[in-house]
């Protein structure tokens, strides 16, 4: 054990206070280090859960013995800005509030660069409920972390959107992340952190679209996961697989992981991870052109969302509901699920949704002849697509505008557009 990390901050007096073992808090903030030591000269995002203020404390101590800190307590969203970094700083903390507003999760999802455009890490520490609301409603900042270390309570997994493959800023971030997984792979002790580091491995491997070894790092997990009786992480592990086979297009063997996940979810009574798998069942069948099937597990799903008033989810499935009206030819009907689902994710600031749903208003406009129409909002998707360097998103929209000005060409329309020259 690390005699400089054993000194900080009075340790002795910390855990007689509070019901945490001195073992495993020491193993955390050896692992926390040596992730600061890893990322020392480049930017990097780890995240901190710790539910207790004064075993936060311990650690920013901790790692302050090491590093020269600087330490920013978070309360409005525009602290979240490069004003508030100090160059000559080794390390910076980010204190978020026990409970945080919609805005602050808007600026840590569209300002996730700036933890890597520095010559130092940083640190977000929060509780497990911030995770939680991170996780919901700040997902490019989650997938954006090197790591996480969790040191309070039940650890919080996500299962990643497949909106996630493609997006070459993640993906070159992943061997930086697989070099600290294999790391504290070397050093944990327990079964259970064993299992939760296979799981991350296995997400750096989807992020790299390596399937197979993404899949036999989940069936580590899962093994362990079993043998621990862990039914959450095991239900999550299931639907995990599922993702993998259906990306791989055993729709059957996906199905057959979703349902299997989808039973102990039940058993557990968790409603939200009930539609997030009753709506990847959907996908399913959509893909496989069984449209009726999609909308009844959509609309299963769609319930249960409403309920909770996941408002960001139900924006998801109204875009996905509006793309079979599509395929089905009542475009009426597609375009008022869009419009739905672009008031949302309006109101969410979600500029990847946005995107997204002005494609898909723009290939209605096209199929119905209505060009102008269909090139104002290709153009306004791909000024976002743009900005975001969504690659493959650039592209789609690019072939589309392309096809439009074939069509009008070939039915005799209008001149091309001057975005064109872009693409």
């Amino acid at each position: 054990m690390n005699n400089e990390i054993s000194k900080a901050g009075g340790l002795a007096e910390v855990y007689n206070t509070f019901s945490l073992e001195r073992e495993d808090i020491l193993d955390e903030v050896t692992l926390l280090v040596k992730a600061v030591e890893i990322s020392q000269g480049r930017g990097n995002l780890i995240i901190l859960v710790v539910n207790e203020p004064y075993i936060r404390n311990l650690f920013v101590d901790a790692i302050s013995e090491k590093f020269k800190t600087k330490e920013v307590v978070v309360t409005k969203r525009e602290q979240i800005s490069r004003k508030s970094i100090d160059e000559e700083s080794d390390v910076y903390f980010w204190q978020l509030p026990e409970s945080v507003d919609p805005d602050i999760l808007n600026a840590l999802n569209f300002r996730r660069e700036l933890f890597y455009e520095t010559d130092f890490p940083h640190v977000v520490i929060c509780n497990e409920g911030v995770l939680n609301a991170i996780i919901r409603d700040a997902p490019d900042f989650w997938r954006y972390k090197a790591s996480f270390h969790i040191v309070k309570g039940k650890p919080v997994q996500t299962v990643p959107d497949l909106l996630l493959f493609g997006c070459e800023r993640w993906e070159k971030n992943v061997p930086r992340e697989i070099k600290i997984n294999e790391y504290l792979l070397e050093k944990v002790k327990s079964d259970g952190q064993r299992a939760y580091l296979f799981f991350e491995r296995a997400q750096l491997y989807l992020r790299l679209s390596e399937y197979e070894k993404a899949l036999e790092y989940y069936r580590k997990s899962l093994e362990i996961f079993e043998s621990l009786d862990n039914l959450y992480e095991i239900a999550v592990a299931y639907r995990q697989i599922g993702v993998i086979y259906q990306v791989q297009g055993e729709y059957d063997k996906a199905l057959e992981y979703y349902r299997k996940s989808l039973e102990i979810f039940k058993n557990l009574k968790d409603v939200q991870a009930i539609a997030k798998t009753y709506h990847n069942m959907g996908s399913i069948y959509q893909i496989q052109g069984e449209y009726s099937k999609a909308l009844e597990y959509y609309r299963k799903s769609l319930e249960i969302f409403e309920n909770l008033h996941d408002t960001h989810s139900i924006a998801k499935i109204y875009h996905n509901m509006g793309s079979i009206y599509q395929i089905q030819g009542e475009y009426s009907k597609a375009l008022e699920y869009y419009r739905k689902s672009l008031e949302i994710f309006e109101n969410f600031k979600d500029v990847q949704g946005v995107a997204k749903t002005y494609h898909n208003i723009g290939i209605v406009n096209q199929i119905q002849g209505e060009y102008t129409k269909a090139l104002e909002y290709y153009n306004k998707s791909l000024e976002i697509k743009e900005k975001i360097y969504d690659i493959k998103g650039i592209a789609a929209t690019g072939r589309q505008i392309r096809m439009v000005h074939e069509d009008r060409e070939k039915y005799g329309g209008a001149s091309t557009d001057q975005k064109v020259s872009k693409v």
